[in-house]
């Protein structure tokens, strides 16, 4: 996979915890040829609520404004988490239990490329719509996703005789939904534990999604 280059456009990471006014926009647009730019927003618990939606249940959430993060000019935009440059694709640590979308037709949440991204529950309420709208130039990779639980090493109690220490496998699960114009990529996790119950896919009725391709994992 081709690293970012000086063509492509630049990238930005949020951390917020309450509040993430975007009231600016994003210069981040390539050069020709290059690839478009990357915002990711890493929150413990994210809502994306369109004008005039209810916000109850919503306490200790970052909220955001579905029409604010449409204007704000990302080629590709990441609820839950951050990504990264690897040989594979593009790493994705998630940092979100929850992202919700709450919108209509009339407060959609768009952009060339969206991603929703969380380790217990992406939940898109009743009647949503999420539309991948406008290009997206070059391919983003596959979305390596970083194991919840990385790969350990146990002594066994004895740290003075390696010969009886043993790996525990990382382990992962999570929920994840991308929309895009761009080319198909592949969600690749490794370890993936299924005797967990977390790492759901909410989707209410009535909602719509709109891309060229469309992923679940």
């Amino acid at each position: 996979v081709t690293p970012r280059l000086p063509m492509d456009g630049g990238s930005v990471i949020f951390k917020a915890t309450e509040q993430l006014i975007l009231d600016g926009q994003l210069q981040a647009q390539a050069a020709a040829g290059g690839r478009g730019g990357l915002v990711d927003i890493a929150a413990a618990r994210i809502a994306v609520v369109g004008a005039g939606h209810d916000t109850s249940g919503l306490a200790g959430y970052l909220i955001l404004d579905a029409d604010r993060l449409n204007t704000f000019g990302a080629a590709s935009l990441l609820l839950g988490g951050v990504r990264s440059g690897v040989s594979q694709g593009l790493g994705v640590e998630v940092t979100a239990d929850s992202v919700v979308v709450r919108n209509d037709e009339n407060s959609a949440l768009t952009g060339p490329e969206l991603i929703l991204a969380a380790r217990d529950e992406v939940t898109v309420a009743a009647g949503s719509v999420l539309r991948a709208k406008g290009e997206i130039a070059g391919g983003t990779g596959d979305l390596i996703m970083k194991p919840n639980v990385p790969e350990q090493l146990n002594d066994n109690g004895t740290s003075w005789d390696p010969s009886d220490d043993y790996v525990i496998p990382a382990r992962d699960w999570g929920a994840l939904i991308r929309l895009s114009n761009g080319d198909a990529a592949k969600v690749v996790r490794s370890g993936v534990d299924t005797t967990v119950s977390y790492g759901t896919v909410d989707i209410g009725a009535g909602d719509q999604f709109k891309p060229e391709f469309l992923a679940f994992s």
